[in-house]
């Protein structure tokens, strides 16, 4: 992943620009969040710099926030739902919905 970039640029395997960015408690997992509906879990260690995508949002996704352990993340998307995500196992534990 490129290291300088700023938020609202593309990156990584993004397609998108990123439009939220946040470290995990731990400082070894970095979210991202992209209008590509798409969020990426990166790990930090400089030799791997790899990417795992977080799919379910029909629509950018905004906000992006771990819990205080990092074993959870709560996304919020364009598509006007809500994601909370089991960090370890990837799928979306709860999905909150706007009617």
């Amino acid at each position: 992943m490129a290291t300088h970039r700023r938020v609202g640029e593309t990156a990584g395997d993004h397609t998108a620009r990123m439009e939220a960015v946040a470290w995990s408690p731990d400082g070894t997992t970095l979210a991202t969040a992209s209008r590509d509906d798409t969020v990426r879990l990166w790990d930090a260690a400089p030799a791997n710099g790899s990417a795992r995508p977080l799919r379910g949002h029909r629509g950018g996704v905004t906000p992006v926030v771990f819990s205080p352990d990092g074993r959870a993340l709560t996304t919020g998307g364009n598509d006007c739902t809500v994601r909370l995500w089991d960090v370890p196992a990837g799928p979306a534990s709860r999905t909150l919905c706007r009617k």
